[in-house]
């Protein structure tokens, strides 16, 4: 079974995911920050009724779900390292918060360039 997972009910990518004959799930977050247990829970339950999960991108709460889904973990690694953005003291605590995440819960991660590896 394919399926694709949306963070919000909005954006530009939603329409052509509601095209597609998978089944489209949405979780409503209001932010990559936002951490709710019903969400939580929501996500954890999407994820315990798939074999693989595959993210593309870093969001505690999906990586806490996915992770204490006990499922495998597929991690693509596109390279946004937020070059040119002044960093702060929550971007710090994401990124320690998701190489404790890519090293200790992920079985598989793949790079979209041997740039974006070789920042890892």
């Amino acid at each position: 079974m394919t399926w694709k997972f949306h963070y919000s009910l909005e954006g530009d990518y939603l329409p052509a995911f509601n095209a597609l004959t998978s089944k489209v799930y949405s979780l409503g977050l209001k932010s990559g920050n936002d951490i709710s247990p019903t969400q939580y829970l929501k996500a954890k339950n999407i994820f315990l009724q798939h074999d693989i999960i595959h993210i593309h991108s870093f969001n505690p709460l999906i990586a806490w779900a996915a992770r204490n889904s006990g499922k495998r973990i597929i991690y693509t690694e596109h390279g946004n390292f937020g070059v040119g953005k002044k960093k702060s003291w929550r971007d710090d605590l994401v990124t320690s918060l998701q190489k404790r995440f890519l090293n200790a819960s992920v079985d598989t991660i793949i790079f979209n360039s041997r740039f974006s590896q070789q920042k890892h």
